[in-house]
């Protein structure tokens, strides 16, 4: 996600919609958030990248 301003110094919180097991984290970084989403396999143990729906804020 792109700002119009620095967010650099932002606190952003994500969360996914629905699913056992998904799982969502946001950074910022040079005026952008990322947010990533994955899920944990059941049989591995092992998290992986998952195109998920999310919702995110960002709090000044």
């Amino acid at each position: 996600m792109t700002f119009d301003q620095d967010v650099s110094f932002y606190t952003p919180t994500v969360g996914v919609f629905g699913g056992v097991g998904i799982f969502a984290s946001a950074a910022t970084e040079y005026g952008k958030v990322r947010v990533f989403t994955w899920y944990v396999d059941s049989i591995t143990h092992e998290s992986e990248l998952y195109n998920a729906y999310f919702y995110i804020s960002v709090v000044c």
